[in-house]
């Protein structure tokens, strides 16, 4: 006997999921964030590479600086540097900054852009170079590789020392992706609030933020829901004192450890 119209209606709805339904809003490409030592970082997808602290010599051995080997793969753009365009440093300092390696790299015939506040771009070659310090702002911005890059004046740790160091916050948005890295900034939650940064999906920082009420402060605040830890000197265990409210915790200790959106 043929169902009824309201009789086939009803058994339909028996079909469907119960409760609401859930929808994933996916991003288009896969962005992935690279250790390259210290607070070194390459996060790029299929076409596009930022290279954020990541040329540096040997500082001391409470520093992982990268080896020649990486060098050479990023200088001959070998995978994972074959996308590599842009050159980001937060700060001078000799743990995140080579004036030597990046003016290697600038004569080459492949022209890399380099962004950093006026005591790191003031000493180099390039013509291309972008002063970020003051900015505050959006300093770059492409629809086609859909690459946003933001720099906010963020003072660097230990003020009483460290009060002249121009130190820069980058904000990295790569196909959807919010990431930010905060050089070596200290844990004042007032300059991260005036910033007016924004929420973010993952937050690189160096390991005093997480052992530092103020610094899982910030990084709640921001909205992370990845953390990952650098600048952890070398043979150092990594801090048990981990959690952060709604976030994962990524520990990079060893060069070429990656995670992934």
């Amino acid at each position: 006997m043929p169902l009824s119209a309201p009789a086939i209606i009803f058994f339909l709805l028996l079909c469907l999921p119960s409760g609401p339904a859930k929808y994933t809003i996916q991003n288009s490409k896969a962005v992935s964030i690279t250790y390259t030592g210290n607070m070194g970082v390459l996060i790029s997808d299929e076409k596009t590479a930022v290279w954020i602290d990541g040329l540096h010599e040997y500082y001391g051995p409470e520093y992982l600086n990268p080896p020649d080997s990486l060098i050479e793969k990023a200088y001959t753009k070998r995978p994972p540097f074959n996308n590599l365009q842009w050159l980001l440093f937060t700060h001078y300092h000799r743990d995140h900054f080579s004036k030597k390696l990046v003016n290697h790299f600038l004569q080459k015939k492949s022209r890399y852009k380099v962004i950093g506040a006026p005591q790191v771009v003031d000493s180099l070659l390039a013509s291309d170079a972008v002063n970020a310090w003051d900015k505050n702002t959006e300093v770059f911005y492409d629809n086609l590789s859909s690459l946003r890059i933001k720099a906010f004046n963020i003072p660097h740790t230990w003020p009483q020392r460290h009060a002249k160091v121009q130190n820069i916050a980058y904000l990295v948005e790569l196909n959807g992706f919010r990431i930010l890295h905060t050089g070596d900034a200290d844990t004042d939650m007032d300059a991260f609030t005036h910033a007016g940064i924004g929420l973010i999906d993952a937050a690189i920082v160096p390991e005093w933020f997480i052992n530092n009420k103020s610094g899982k402060q910030i990084i709640e605040n921001l909205g992370a829901k990845k953390v990952i830890v650098a600048h952890i000197p070398p043979n150092e265990k990594s801090s048990d004192n981990s959690t952060i409210k709604n976030a994962g915790v990524v520990f990079f200790e060893n060069i070429g450890q990656s995670t992934s959106f």
